[in-house]
């Protein structure tokens, strides 16, 4: 890595920051937009390889302009309370950036952290979210890491994030050309492939590639051990999907008997860890098994 390293940029009198390594192109995170949550869009992998679907969806997939509440990588749940912090239909609720606590630069990586409120339809706070990014360049040519953390406190009374397949508190949507249908490969920890193996399975990680601009890149998620329910169960589908959702028993396993609520009460907080990691080739190739363990011992 050269001496620039990570960077970041505001923008926009600060509706979002365009994020750098060495440089070069990495992300913009959309603190503030038309979208109902902050998201990471246009994110760039090695070789600068664009990894994540933008809207509106290039004319070569047009089967790929479905659900178009999957920006980039995001977070969100579908059945907060009574609260839809997922889709963007009628109704939605929304996540809104507050303030920074934190901007740092240092030789190897950024950090940044803020707070945000999680807004029910009529504007009152149902969550407030302490979010840290963390940017690292490991030989950016061949792989970028992106860390997210992000603690959950119920604001004034109890919080239930229901159970539902439709949540992630860290959730990708690949490139078109990359999803399973169009080729991809997804696979996680276990050695599982595709998307009937690996839907709803637990997990340490679960990695998507494909082919974009003729290299083949992926994406991994990775939950830390010290997440509530770790292996996390994954929701990921052949259209481009890939969440980490500890949430969602009862789709996942019906008639199972295990409940995927998790409630919290008044001032009750909880924190999630996971690791992005943009890599060459697929999850052998990349190398994704190693580096789940350098972050699984952090």
């Amino acid at each position: 890595m050269n001496s620039e390293g990570p960077d970041g940029e505001l923008i926009d009198d600060g509706a979002a920051i365009r994020l750098t390594l060495d440089g070069q192109p990495f992300a913009m995170y959309h603190l503030r937009s038309d979208a109902p949550r902050p998201f990471f869009d246009r994110v760039v992998g090695p070789d600068s390889v664009p990894v994540t679907r933008t809207l509106p969806v290039d004319a070569t997939y047009p089967d790929s302009a479905d659900h178009p509440h999957h920006r980039g990588i995001w977070g969100g749940h579908r059945a907060v309370n009574s609260s839809d912090f997922w889709t963007e239909f009628d109704g939605h609720a929304r996540v809104e950036h507050q303030r920074f606590e934190e901007i740092t630069r240092l030789p190897d990586r950024l950090r940044v952290r803020h707070r945000l409120d999680w807004l029910d339809t009529s504007g009152a706070p149902v969550l407030l979210e302490d979010r840290a990014i963390e940017l690292h360049g490991v030989q950016p040519d061949e792989a970028r890491m992106l860390d997210l953390t992000t603690t959950l406190t119920a604001a004034h009374s109890q919080v239930t994030l229901g159970g539902t397949k439709e949540a992630g508190l860290v959730a990708v949507r690949v490139a078109p050309s990359m999803e399973e249908r169009h080729g991809g490969r997804i696979e996680n920890a276990t050695g599982a492939i595709g998307e009937a193996a690996c839907w709803g399975r637990p997990a340490v990680w679960c990695d998507y590639s494909g082919n974009v601009d003729s290299h083949w890149v992926g994406v991994a998620l990775m939950d830390h051990p010290s997440n509530l329910r770790h292996p996390s169960p994954w929701h990921v589908r052949d259209y481009g999907l890939m969440a980490a959702n500890p949430f969602g028993y009862e789709d996942f396993c019906p008639g199972g008997g295990r409940d995927g609520a998790l409630r919290l009460g008044a001032g009750q907080a909880v924190t999630f860890r996971y690791r992005v990691l943009l890599h060459r080739g697929d999850a052998s190739a990349g190398h994704v098994a190693h580096r789940y363990a350098e972050f699984a011992a952090g």
